[in-house]
């Protein structure tokens, strides 16, 4: 049932009105806010009795594709502090969005009203448009930009951010891209006039410019900043935001503000209390053939340690296994966080397509155990940094499909990772059936290769992941292995 004339008024005519019904569904019950050709209401969805947030667009104040293109985006994210799009429908003159309804006050209203905002409520709102911003910036297969982050669209219901309104929002399809971004011209950067760069450096500016803006006045001084040491310190946070030499990244905004407030780092970037170091446990799988169960065995390793400690998982060189993870897990709805070269899914954080320089920053940020995926091992020069990192790694472990086949090739990979090295407590296991191929192997190199005992193999990952949760001391962990195990059988590639 469209809604022209009736109750939308032809171009100059009076403005929309609260107690008509959209659709015959959605009863609208008050404007709650109106600007750049588009009024949004509360409404009730008279069969469900639940209330809804719903948007009017004229359209011919917006073009249609960017009007379309807002559905699709607020469709595709699944993010508490976003709203949830239920419906979208049209009629001649206007394009509606059916929105979840946030119940609370937006932060241009709290400042209409003289709202006075303390630093410790300016930290903590802006450590929470961090982690939604990160969110954004981390979509799968491009980075989405908000491109309005400004008070009117950021809603605060018991202490808690909301972002709102993604009619500017746009999706990077490369490094750099140029396009006609319509923000708050307060919270735009400065250099930017007409058609803009569409980057990350968009939102960052943006966030900090907002946050310096709800800081308190103070009359009489250079600044708005009292002496407070802490307030001082904010205000240098936020000026590097909006300067020459701006964050790279959200997640280094982020860090700076929970440094400040006082909580632990959770992008890895930080290095170990000196007062309190943990030891650190790495854990390398490498294999000798392909399709031998790498990815797969630590992947369900970090699940079962992740129980107990705080973990890490890497993929070493060009794997690109991780990403086909993140993808399937934002797929099945859980959320995926961002953090600095990699991201954070049910508390564990995972590294995809590590180099060497990298590792190295995770081995410093204090876990207490790293899984690193090496994939398949070979002999030529290019792998060579990969079985140096494997080498020094405090767990090892080896695995291989052998058969007749490969028997010389894994003889030579074999030889070629243990040369020089102690590997008595190395860890080796095979997928294969082929007995006497593996008797062979452990007759020549003197090993002792794990063997499934059955199709499902629940038998090598069982013990594989107790010798090596055997390593880290944790008697509890080995005995809980196999009850954990069975749960992440399916799903993981």
């Amino acid at each position: 049932m469209g809604t022209r004339g009736k109750w939308f008024p032809k171009k100059g005519g009076k403005k929309t009105k609260a107690g008509i019904i959209l659709f015959e569904k959605y009863k609208l019950i008050k404007k709650t806010g109106e600007g750049n050709g588009s009024e949004v209401y509360v409404a009730e969805h008279v069969k469900l009795h639940t209330l809804r947030a719903v948007k009017c667009v004229q359209k011919d104040k917006i073009p249609y594709e960017k009007l379309i293109k807002e559905a699709v985006f607020l469709k595709s994210l699944h993010h508490p502090a976003i709203p949830i799009l239920y419906d979208a429908e049209e009629d001649e003159q206007y394009f509606y969005l059916m929105e979840e309804y946030i119940e609370g006050e937006s932060i241009k209203s709290m400042l209409h009203r003289h709202k006075q905002f303390s630093t410790q409520e300016i930290i903590t709102y802006g450590i929470q448009l961090c982690e939604i911003i990160s969110y954004l910036h981390s979509q799968n297969p491009y980075p989405i930009i908000h491109g309005d982050i400004s008070p009117g669209n950021i809603l605060i219901r018991d202490k808690k951010c909301y972002l709102l309104d993604f009619g500017n929002a746009v999706q990077i399809t490369g490094r750099e891209m140029k396009g006609d971004i319509y923000g708050t011209p307060q919270f735009v950067e400065p250099e930017q006039q007409g058609e803009r760069s569409c980057n990350v450096q968009v939102d960052i500016y943006a966030v900090c410019a907002l946050l310096y803006a709800v800081c308190p006045q103070q009359e009489g001084k250079k600044g708005f900043f009292s002496m407070n040491s802490k307030q001082k310190k904010l205000e240098k946070i936020l000026c590097k935001g909006m300067g020459d030499k701006r964050y790279e990244n959200i997640h280094e905004l982020h860090d700076r503000l929970l440094e400040l407030k006082g909580q632990p780092l959770t992008s890895g970037a930080h290095q170990m209390n000196q007062t309190n170091k943990s030891i650190t446990v790495t854990i390398g799988c490498i294999g000798i053939t392909p399709a031998c169960g790498v990815t797969t065995i630590t992947l369900r390793m970090v699940q079962v340690l992740s129980k107990h400690k705080t973990i890490a998982f890497l993929q070493f060189g060009e794997q690109k296994d991780l990403g086909r993870y993140k993808l399937w897990q934002q797929e099945q709805g859980i959320y995926v966080e961002t953090i600095r070269y990699g991201f954070r899914c049910q508390n564990i954080d995972f590294y995809p397509m590590v180099d060497s320089q990298q590792l190295l920053y995770v081995l410093n940020a204090g876990y207490e155990i790293i899984v690193i995926d090496f994939g398949q091992a070979d002999i030529n020069v290019s792998d060579e940094n990969a079985i140096k990192e494997f080498q020094q790694c405090n767990r090892k472990i080896i695995l291989g499909n052998y058969c007749i086949w490969n028997y010389e090739q894994s003889i030579r990979r074999l030889e070629h990772l243990m040369d020089g090295m102690c590997t008595r407590d190395w860890i080796y296991g095979s997928l294969s059936n082929d007995k006497r191929i593996c008797n062979l192997l452990e007759h020549k190199l003197g090993i002792s290769i794990i063997r499934s005992s059955s199709p499902e193999n629940e038998s090598l990952y069982d013990k594989i992941i107790q010798r090596a949760a055997g390593y880290s001391k944790d008697k509890d962990v080995c005995r809980k292995a196999k009850k954990y195990l069975q749960k992440f059988t399916e799903g993981i590639h």
